[in-house]
């Protein structure tokens, strides 16, 4: 017959804990990677708005003015074509008459031209390039007669339109003038009538074309 089972021992003691080993050394850094290669160049940009326009700048000096010219007729040179057409570059001619043209493209300063011509005598006139005509005279106006006529310097195209004089009597201070009255006008002379009792210088201006 078995015996019965013995009694369960007491449980040992726990052992110590054993010592921490030191950290390991820091290993050596390895060498730098290869450079990589360049990447390809980005999209160019749209262009930017235009920029606002500058400033006007200040205005040049005024030039001086030119002498006067003589008294003598004068006149302004004109270009013209010397034929009808213009198809391409040509000859330049100066002078008074047309020219002989050797090609469409000629083209003629003509010295002569009604531009702008003028007589500046004391009796004279002067022709504007849009044709109007302005002439001026002096006369002398006989007393208590009518029918008295004057001559333009040069006709006009047409009648002049507008005429004027004025008239005084000579060394009489205070004497009223009974004037002059203009009562025709032609493109080539103006008729008027005086009433005083001496004669006297008129002077007159015109204006036509």
């Amino acid at each position: 017959m078995q015996g019965a089972v013995g009694a369960q021992g007491a449980q040992g003691v726990q052992g110590a804990v054993g010592a921490q080993v030191a950290q390991g050394a820091q290993g050596v850094q390895g060498a730098p990677g290869f450079t990589g290669s360049v990447g390809a160049q980005g999209v160019v940009g749209a262009q930017g708005a235009q920029g606002r326009q500058g400033a006007q700048g200040a205005p040049g000096f005024t030039g001086s003015i030119g002498a006067q010219g003589s008294n003598a007729s004068a006149s302004a040179p004109l270009w013209r074509h010397v034929t009808s057409g213009f198809q391409g570059g040509g000859q330049v001619f100066v002078g008074g008459s047309t020219p002989t043209a050797s090609a469409a493209g000629d083209i003629w300063l003509d010295t002569t031209a009604t531009g702008y011509t003028q007589n500046l005598s004391a009796t004279g006139w002067t022709r504007l390039p849009n044709g109007v005509i302005f002439q001026w005279g002096t006369t002398t106006a006989l007393p208590n007669r009518s029918n008295q006529i004057v001559t333009f310097p040069t006709a006009f195209t047409s009648v002049g339109r507008a005429v004027m004089t004025g008239v005084g009597d000579i060394n009489v201070f205070g004497q009223a003038s009974k004037g002059a009255s203009i009562y025709n006008v032609t493109a080539t002379n103006f008729t008027y009538m005086y009433g005083d009792d001496t004669s006297c210088t008129a002077f007159w201006i015109a204006m036509g074309y």
